[in-house]
């Protein structure tokens, strides 16, 4: 447990260096990295394209990533979202779409859609979901969670 929790701590390390534009510390008593994936994501209600992102899950928040075309390999963050403050919600498959994807809505309006590219990645998504939303209700929080049929994400609020 001791070396597991050394590991965390030089991954957060090696991380956060890795990013520019970081405003506070990711090194927290109880943080991890939970997950790291590569997705495509668009802003809500934007016209433009999907665009191709890294993100990152940490113990108590998201990171999204984008890479900057220059030769240093920093990545700068385009959301960081506190797990706490985000609902996530189930999208409609849209034609050729292989994996569904899912919303992320903060204060009350929609933000950031993401699709997912494996399905390794919607499994992994969809089950790391459903434990967060356990882990809320069990923690006492006034959290609403359910099942969606759209691919089966976990609906948090």
């Amino acid at each position: 447990m001791c070396l597991q929790r050394i590991a965390d701590i030089q991954r957060i390390g090696l991380l956060q260096n890795n990013i520019g534009g970081l405003q506070e510390s990711l090194l927290t008593q109880d943080q991890r990295v939970i997950h790291l994936d590569k997705l495509k994501y668009r802003t809500s209600g934007s016209s433009g394209g999907w665009k191709m992102a890294n993100v990152v899950l940490l113990t108590d928040r998201l990171l999204i990533l984008r890479e900057k075309n220059n030769d240093d390999g920093r990545m700068y963050i385009r959301k960081n979202m506190l797990l706490s403050e985000t609902i996530f919600s189930a999208l409609r498959m849209r034609s050729g779409q292989i994996y569904p994807g899912f919303g992320l809505t903060q204060c009350g309006y929609s933000e950031i859609e993401m699709q997912l590219l494996t399905n390794e990645s919607f499994l992994f998504w969809r089950r790391q979901l459903k434990q967060f939303a356990k882990q809320q209700v069990d923690k006492g929080r006034n959290t609403l969670h359910q099942y969606h049929k759209c691919g089966g994400i976990i609906v948090c609020s």
